[in-house]
Order: C-alpha cells, then structure tokens, then sequence
C-alpha cells in the first residue's frame, strides 16, 4: 500500500465526479515526490503543498477554537507552496455515494461477514499545464466495467437482484439511519 498524498479541488469541477455523475471534492495520489499525507490543494488549474504553518507555535491556541451551536470548530493555518507539478500525475478516489459492489466469500472475513463491500473506484489523469486550465481525463470505467473485471478474475460479485445483496444493502441502510438518529439525539 505505502503512503499516498490527498489532493483537495477547491474549485467547482464538473468533469470530478464517479461513472454515475457523483460530485468528487478530494483524490489521493502516489505521483507527486516522496508521498508521505500531504495535502496539496488545486484552485484555478495550479496546484498548491499545503504546509503546516511553522511561525504558529500556540497549535491549541484558544483564538484556534470556536463554538458555533453545537459544533466546536478548530482552525489551524497553513503555507502555500506552488508546485510544478509533473506534467501529468494519476489520482484516485472512489465514490461514497454510490452503493458498493458486493462480493461474497467462501468465508467471514476479520471486518465483513460473507460479503465483502468494494466501493466503486474513480481514477483520473490529471495534466497540469502553466497558464491554462486543469486537464482532466477519466482512466476508470463504469460500474458495469469494474463487475465485469472482477468475475473475469474469479470472483462472485452479487447483482443487486440477489437475495443476500438485498438484504445486505437493507442491512446497511439500516445501520446509517441508526448512526443518523443517534447522531441526532446527541445535539
């Protein structure tokens, strides 16, 4: 696996979304040096390190907090540090607004039971150029693509009509609408 640095789109990007149309606001890449959780920003087609600002040595100031309600807020400055960007770099995310792709295995395994949840993937070819806007360029396919590419490699991928997919799913919506009210009930 190793590490990875995240890459957040501060601007509006229609062409940032997964197969089904799903807005995308942050990527992760392996294609910018040393890779070690970074966060590098993008406005306006230039892409920026965001560091970590040295000359603030009050991190947990009490000037970086504030209460809105019943939210606790912490702000923290960083630099900015233009990188020039290789001229193309791949980045990677998946969707979590979609449902997932759902494999069954012969066996429970240590953080899923029979089925095995595989969020659908987005990856893009990002070109940065100097003075003109941000490239971007989709590399992975649909949802279809991506069933199809892992019952060619032997796996059992649930349609949605299966029974256990169904019950899954139901499972699942089951669980964030009890997240939810309980999330509400603590406000």
């Amino acid at each position: 696996m190793g590490m990875f640095d995240m890459i957040v789109f501060l601007d509006t990007l229609s062409s940032l979304s997964c197969s089904e149309g799903h807005a995308l606001s942050s990527l992760q890449t392996k294609d910018l040096p040393e890779p070690s959780m970074n966060t590098y920003l993008v406005q306006g087609g230039t892409l920026y390190l965001a560091v970590a600002d040295a000359t603030d040595t009050s991190i947990e100031a009490p000037t970086d907090w504030r209460i809105e309600g019943t939210r606790a807020i912490h702000e923290r400055c960083h630099q900015l540090r233009e990188v020039q960007a290789p001229r193309t770099l791949r980045a990677y995310g998946s969707c979590d607004v979609c449902e997932p792709l759902l494999v069954r295995s012969e066996a429970p395994q240590v953080w899923y039971d029979i089925v095995i949840e595989h969020p659908p993937f987005a990856d893009f070819r990002l070109t940065f150029r100097p003075g003109e806007p941000l490239l971007i360029e989709r590399l992975s396919g649909t949802r279809a693509d991506l069933e199809a590419d892992m019952r060619s490699r032997g796996l059992f991928v649930l349609s949605a009509s299966d029974t256990l997919a169904a019950a899954h799913y139901e499972l699942r919506r089951a669980r964030r609408r009890a997240l939810v009210r309980s999330t509400e009930a603590r406000k």
